[in-house]
Order: structure tokens, then sequence, then C-alpha cells
């Protein structure tokens, strides 16, 4: 009798870890299916539980949350666990849930009126609860920008980072266009300032050194 009750001291902490095992697996599953496809990965700290239910090896776990339960931070759920297709109780479970994003960084001290390039740019993991707000998440839409001021290493970027997006900058090379009919004449010039498609602009005429709009 010893020897089955020292046994049954061993077995049933790792019986207890393994139901455990099995109810974050669960909990963890649930997180990815409920969290958009911008979360590339998750975290499940502090897990406890609730209930008379032990966990076989082999049980099936559904789980129930509210349905505006958004994932993320402390999230509480209802665990159905059953064998063989027959249930056999539920369990409560409690954890903290830490959602991270990719978001684009400084790779390198960045000075004001550097226009952003790819290679200046690195891809981090941050936890969605610590982000702060405006941060800018799409890479692609950063490169081509002019910053507005200087940016240390490995820091993020937001919109009033940024100077306004332009289609085309000051003295860039453009080509004036005059149509009429079937007449159409061409001469190159210069923007005299940023413009954006659809903006009224100041080019100067390098054919006849006067200014166009």
């Amino acid at each position: 009798m010893r020897f089955v009750a020292a046994m049954m001291a061993l077995l049933l902490p790792a019986l207890a870890q393994a139901g455990d095992d099995a109810v974050r697996t669960a909990m963890e599953q649930a997180a990815r299916r409920a969290l958009p496809d911008t979360v590339v990965s998750i975290e499940l700290h502090g897990l406890s539980t609730r209930g008379k239910v032990e966990v076989p090896a082999g049980a099936e776990l559904r789980v129930r949350t509210a349905g505006d339960e958004d994932w993320l931070g402390r999230v509480a759920a209802e665990i159905d666990v059953s064998v063989g297709g027959r249930s056999i109780g539920t369990l409560t479970a409690v954890v903290e849930v830490a959602a991270y994003v990719a978001v684009p960084v400084t790779r390198g001290v960045l000075n004001r009126g550097d226009v952003v390039s790819p290679s200046q740019l690195s891809m981090a993991q941050r936890d969605v609860a610590s982000l702060p707000s405006g941060v800018l998440l799409d890479a692609q839409a950063l490169v081509g920008r002019q910053l507005r001021r200087d940016l240390g290493l490995n820091q993020f970027l937001r919109e009033s980072d940024l100077e306004e997006r332009v289609d085309a900058r000051r003295n860039q090379p453009v080509m004036l266009v005059l149509a009429s009919g079937s007449l159409r004449v061409t001469a190159p010039g210069i923007l005299k300032r940023d413009a954006r498609v659809g903006d009224l602009v100041e080019v100067l005429s390098l054919s006849t050194k006067t200014t166009v709009y």
C-alpha cells in the first residue's frame, strides 16, 4: 500500500500538469482563431482553472467564451471536457493573453529631411497592449516619405513624424504639355514646390525661363 501511495503521489502532479498543458493548448488555439491575421504570435500567462474535472490524456476540449470577448488581456472561458464523444464535465479557465504584431522600426539613427528607404527599416514584434497610438504598421507605406524630425534606433514611426505625402517633389524635372486639337507642344520644366496629383503648382519652364502653372 505504501508503494501504491508513493506512486500516486508521484503521478498526481504529472497528471495535473498534463491537464493544465491540454487546457493551455486549447486556450491558445482558441485565441489564434479569434485574433486577426495581423497577430504574428501570442503568449499565455498565469493560467488558472476551477472545477472538479480531471482532464485525461486524449480528452477533447471545447472552449466557450462570451461573444464579445476580444482575446486580449485577461480572458475567462468555459471548457467542455469530453472523452470519446461523452461529456465528463466543464472547467473554468482564466489566462492573460498577450498578442504580438509586426511593426516597422528604424534600423539606425535617421535625420530630419531624410527620405525613408527599405534599408532604413526593420520589422520587430511588439505587444499590442503596449503599442502607442498612431504607430504605422505598413512598412511599404513609409518608403519614400520624408521625415519631419530626427529618430533614433529602434523607434516606431507615426504619421506626425512624416511630411505630408506628395507625388512629386520640389526641383523634380517634369514635362509641360500644351494641347489644342491636333496640335501638341511639350517643353521641359522644373517643379518649384512639392505637389500632389491635381494640385495647381508653379513650374519653371526651362525653354522660356519663366514660371507657369
